[in-house]
């Protein structure tokens, strides 16, 4: 899923999705390249050789012999992840050398020769600001999401809940993020950069827990759809899978994964550029391929074309002022709000959606008894080369 970045970070996914898939020019990354060791989530002990260079993030389990030398043993790291993943980033990946995305080659070397004077000045701005924050930002964020799911997806098995599936991702993006989003203003520097998307079968995007709401169960014959994306100052790094425990399904899930590979790679009319972002995403169904609004609430975003005038409710006026100081027009959903301990503010909420200050998004259907699969990514255009820093090993 897109979303808007907070206001004043200009960093983040412009919102665009394409189609089309990707020639692999890199080898597949070790485990130990998303700050995760093979065991680790199970919580135990790795055993391996060699300088250590190859198990970034990651301690390794010492010789048992002892041996007679006063030489100051090599130290890889002082921490390594936990399962769940509670352990923030910067005290695993130190000086801030998070592992880059898969590099693809561009098709066409000289894509962007034909730009008017607008799109020249446009260009050199997004390259200017394309510095090493840039860079390290939208890597802390993939690999963020990298370590989250990987767990998420070991629990995302019938019998879950949907509310423990959600906490599990938003927990685990504030934690590494080390931003638990309860301080003032503190979830517009880093954490979710929208409301978790937990979609079952029919529903193909914008479906969340709400407090209060029925416990919903992931069943053997679901297609679970799992969408979340985080931002560190304001970039998002937006990717989603599915799972699916009925092997009646693989081809479906295999279409989508192969639908979106070929999406990295597909050259499109749309103008593209260096510093763009880009999340491509594709969606398989066995249904009639339209979606339409379905009853319920997802989450809400502020309308920051909206001024807001002529608010009568006291309740309006101090929600929009929580609104603004902790998300900006990231959107954000009612597990938010209650995070962060606002109460009663139902009444005040249908204020601002009437007004216009604030828009509420639906759930987003296929007709019943249809199956939905999705599988996204987050591409960055760089000068030479497209980086997909969603990637992992996992898909």
């Amino acid at each position: 899923m897109g979303s808007k970045t907070p206001n004043e970070h200009h960093g983040g996914s412009d919102g665009s999705s394409t189609r089309g898939a990707i020639a692999n020019v890199n080898p597949p990354k070790t485990a130990a390249a998303t700050g995760l060791v093979s065991g680790v989530l199970e919580e135990q002990d790795d055993d391996g050789d060699g300088d250590g260079s190859d198990h970034i993030g990651c301690d390794l389990k010492a010789s048992n012999k002892k041996r007679k030398n006063n030489k100051k043993k090599k130290q890889v790291s002082g921490t390594k992840q936990t399962a769940p993943p509670k352990v923030a980033l910067a005290n695993i990946f130190h000086g801030n050398k998070y592992p880059e995305g898969e590099i693809v080659e561009y098709t066409v070397k000289d894509d962007n020769l034909h730009r008017t004077t607008s799109e020249e000045l446009r260009h050199q701005d997004a390259i200017k600001n394309m510095d090493d924050s840039f860079l390290t930002d939208y890597r802390k964020a993939a690999e963020v999401h990298r370590q989250v799911r990987q767990y998420v997806q070991t629990i995302a098995k019938p019998g879950v809940t949907m509310s423990r599936l959600a906490d599990e991702v938003e927990e685990g993006v504030r934690a590494l993020t080390g931003h638990q989003g309860l301080q003032t203003g503190d979830a517009l520097k880093a954490g979710m950069g929208f409301p978790t998307g937990l979609c079952l079968n029919n529903v193909g995007a914008h479906w969340t827990p709400n407090p209060g709401g029925k416990e919903v169960v992931l069943q053997y014959d679901d297609v679970l759809k799992v969408d979340f994306g985080v931002h560190i100052n304001g970039r998002i790094v937006d990717s989603a899978f599915t799972v699916a425990a009925n092997p009646v399904y693989d081809n479906l899930l295999t279409a989508v994964k192969e639908a979106t590979n070929t999406g990295l790679k597909t050259k499109t009319n749309q103008r593209m550029e260096e510093g763009d972002i880009f999340a491509i995403e594709t969606f398989g169904t066995t249904g009639n391929g339209w979606l339409e609004d379905d009853v319920g609430i997802y989450g809400y975003g502020r309308n920051k074309h909206v001024r807001p005038s002529g608010l009568q409710f006291a309740s309006a006026k101090s929600l929009l002022k929580t609104i603004d100081e902790n998300f900006g027009t990231l959107v954000f959903s009612r597990r938010y709000l209650e995070h962060l301990g606002v109460k009663n503010y139902h009444l005040g909420m249908k204020s601002l959606i009437a007004s216009g200050v604030v828009e509420d998004y639906a759930p987003l259907v296929d007709i019943p008894g249809s199956y939905i699969a999705q599988l996204e990514h987050t591409v960055l255009l760089r000068p030479n080369c497209k980086e997909v820093v969603s990637r992992g090993d996992d898909y």
